[in-house]
C-alpha cells in the first residue's frame, strides 16, 4: 500500500535509469545472503536510481555508476561506519549487517546522511536515517512508506533539513545516468 501511495505523489520518470531486471534480484539476494525489501524492489522496478528533490538519492544493485551503485556503496558505508564505531563507540551503537539488527545502505542524502535499513531477519524491517555524527532518525515502516511520509509532510525527519521538501514545488524523481 505504502507503494501505491508514494506513486501518488512522486511521478515515476519517463525513462528510469538502472531498472530492476527481475531475474538478476536472485543473484542480488544470494551475494547478500537476505531476501530484501519487497517495496524496495518495486521501486527499484519502476524507478531504478537516481535522486527524489534534488536531495535523496536512491542506490540500485543494477547501477553501473559506482555513486549509486548499491553494493559499492553500501561496501563504502560500512567502512566507515565501523572506523566510527570504533573511534566512538557511544554514538555508533548499531551493528552492520548481516548481524540481524544491522544496517544495510540503500541511499543517502545530500548531506552525507546515510538512509539504511535496520535488518530484522524475524519480521518487519525498519528505516534509520543516520547523520554520520551520532544522530539518528527511526521510522518503523517500509522503504517507501517513510519516503511517502517524508515526502508528504506526514512526518519530518529531523535529520533533514528544515526547507526539504520544498512545500513550493512538486516532488520529482530524476533518474542518474550510469
Amino acid at each position: 500500500m505504502s507503494f501505491k501511495k508514494l506513486k501518488s505523489i512522486l511521478s515515476p520518470p519517463n525513462f528510469a535509469i538502472s531498472l530492476d531486471d527481475s531475474p538478476k534480484w536472485s543473484e542480488v539476494e544470494n551475494k547478500l545472503g537476505i531476501v530484501l525489501p519487497e517495496p524496495y524492489k518495486e521501486f527499484i522496478a519502476l524507478y531504478g536510481s537516481g535522486n527524489i528533490g534534488n536531495f535523496i538519492m536512491i542506490y540500485s544493485p543494477f547501477a553501473k555508476n559506482d555513486n549509486m551503485n548499491f553494493f559499492i556503496q553500501q561496501n563504502l558505508n560500512k567502512g566507515a561506519y565501523l572506523t566510527l564505531k570504533e573511534s566512538f563507540p557511544e554514538n555508533f551503537p548499531y551493528e552492520i549487517y548481516p548481524t540481524n539488527g544491522g544496517i544495510l545502505t540503500w541511499g543517502r542524502t545530500e548531506n552525507g546522511d546515510t538512509l539504511n535499513w535496520i535488518v530484522n531477519t524475524q519480521g518487519d524491517w525498519a528505516i534509520l536515517v543516520d547523520d554520520g555524527s551520532g544522530d539518528y532518525f527511526e521510522y518503523k515502516g517500509s522503504m517507501t512508506g517513510f519516503l511517502h511520509d517524508v515526502l508528504s509532510g506526514s512526518i519530518i525527519c529531523p535529520i533533514f533539513p528544515s526547507d526539504f521538501p520544498n512545500k513550493d514545488s512538486k516532488n520529482t524523481f530524476i533518474g542518474l545516468k550510469d
